[in-house]
């Protein structure tokens, strides 16, 4: 894959991840973060969310997402794939229960010890260009 398609890909993703989080970013939300960043993004027009890629390649990415005018509004998402991004042989498929799997034990842990887990908020699924994805969000 070339490096413009490469670039292509990666914005469809981070619009992906960016377009999931604003769902859920409502007075509604059973999340006080989630509901902070939508009172935020609902108080001004120039506020909107930003996201910037922590890490990523193989199996994953994983992003800080903000309020661009209100940077301590955030959280944390990790996009993971059912295959290797580096493997062109896409019938090679990874099992995304592994990150179901990791939200519930983050889950039960940040209960236990809430002072040293980050407090997982979502494991979406979520769907694009034919592939199956989750994305995991957390404090």
């Amino acid at each position: 894959m070339d490096k413009g398609s490469e670039s292509n890909e990666q914005t469809k993703r981070e619009i992906l991840v960016l377009d999931a989080i604003t769902e859920k970013c409502s007075s509604s939300s059973p999340h006080r973060i989630l509901q902070q960043m939508g009172q935020a993004l609902q108080a001004d027009s120039g506020n909107e969310l930003s996201l910037k890629v922590l890490s990523g390649g193989l199996t994953n990415f994983s992003y800080k997402v903000f309020v661009n005018n209100r940077p301590e509004l955030c959280l944390f998402a990790k996009l993971c794939f059912e295959f290797a991004l580096w493997n062109p042989d896409k019938e090679a498929h990874y099992d995304l229960e592994r990150t179901a799997n990791e939200f519930k034990i983050m889950e039960t842990f940040s209960k236990l010890q809430p002072e040293n887990v980050a407090k997982p908020l979502y494991c979406l699924d979520l769907v694009s260009n034919n592939q199956n994805m989750k994305l995991l969000i957390t404090e």
